[in-house]
């Protein structure tokens, strides 16, 4: 650790940055060598490197839009903002990488995973002890349901970088039409069915894309005659009704009283509709009003559409009356 200090301890923390970016870009360029193809089609793939890129370019004005730099005790860390951007979601490369399980054979958070990366790759070394506790702990907690408290004054300076970065990932997500189309459903479809019979047919890339076409043009309700029986079951997750009751969990409820959907419930339905309640749930989890403002009701809208014709007239009222009491959206 002191060679590799010794060697950018008399650079700014900007330059450092920096450099550390480029390590990761080297990275990204190696992870997506090591998929091929998949890089491409796997929305854990090229998408999230976009997803990363996006958010590190507006950096600077994520800082200023929060007033970041009105804090004096952040300003010294305000640099690295940027690195966490084009680093957070390096985990999500590996969701299903067998070195990423913990002592239960879980696959860890993809915040973690991301830290054991630019740990494992020597870019963390780039930064001093603060500043990688700053770096370790936003990126660990950016997607868990809840913060960890903070065990000292550095981490607590940094719940306040997390705060931030998590509404900034939240309406990365909402804003983003391509995340929750055709490639989610098929996505979706891995996890809700068995499909051994179908295990060599639908992961072969010609395949694949035929499907992924198919599912969208059932979701712009195009009329078509499906034959096969996967085709089946993925008219049966985009024509699915939502699913108010599941377990001893009414999602509608939780919607109403300001939580999120819990993932295991989530991944218990077998509906597009249901995801799509899913994804407007992280609206309750955002902190600050300006990110609520800036999520694009459009996006909240064509949402809404979809969900129209899969819920009951009572349950999209209750959906609706949510969004437009308590986030304001002009809901139709």
């Amino acid at each position: 650790m002191k060679e590799i200090l010794f060697l950018t301890e008399n650079l700014s923390a900007k330059d450092r940055v920096n450099l550390a970016i480029d390590q990761v870009n080297g990275l990204t360029r190696e992870i997506a060598d090591q998929m091929g193809d998949q890089w491409e089609r796997d929305r854990f793939g090229r998408y999230k490197s976009e997803h990363m890129i996006n958010m590190a370019n507006n950096s600077q004005e994520i800082i200023k839009n929060y007033e970041l730099d009105k804090d004096e005790e952040l300003v010294q860390y305000l640099p690295l903002f940027k690195f966490i951007c084009q680093s957070h979601d390096l985990g999500r490369h590996f969701h299903d990488n067998d070195r990423y399980v913990d002592d239960n054979g879980k696959f860890m958070d993809h915040g973690e995973i991301s830290i054991r990366l630019l740990e494992e790759k020597g870019i963390l070394k780039k930064f001093f002890d603060d500043e990688q506790k700053v770096i370790g702990y936003t990126i660990r907690n950016h997607s868990l349901k809840e913060m960890m408290e903070p065990v000292d004054d550095v981490e607590r300076k940094a719940q306040i970088f997390c705060t931030v970065f998590r509404d900034i990932d939240k309406l990365e997500v909402l804003n983003k039409r391509d995340f929750v189309k055709a490639r989610e459903i098929y996505r979706l479809l891995g996890i809700h069915f068995d499909l051994d019979e179908y295990k060599n047919e639908w992961k072969t890339t010609e395949k694949k894309e035929d499907y992924i076409e198919l599912i969208q043009q059932l979701l712009d309700e195009k009329e078509l005659e499906i034959n096969d029986g996967l085709g089946e079951k993925i008219k049966e997750i985009v024509d699915g009704q939502m699913q108010e009751n599941i377990g001893e969990i009414n999602i509608i409820e939780c919607f109403e009283s300001g939580k999120s959907t819990p993932m295991n419930v989530y991944r218990e339905t077998k509906s597009y509709a249901n995801y799509l309640l899913f994804l407007l749930s992280y609206l309750n989890n955002i902190q600050y009003d300006r990110t609520v403002n800036e999520v694009d009701q459009k996006e909240i809208q064509e949402k809404m559409n979809f969900l129209k014709n899969k819920t009951t007239e009572e349950q999209y009222s209750r959906i609706r009356a949510v969004l437009n009491n308590k986030y304001k959206y002009e809901i139709i």
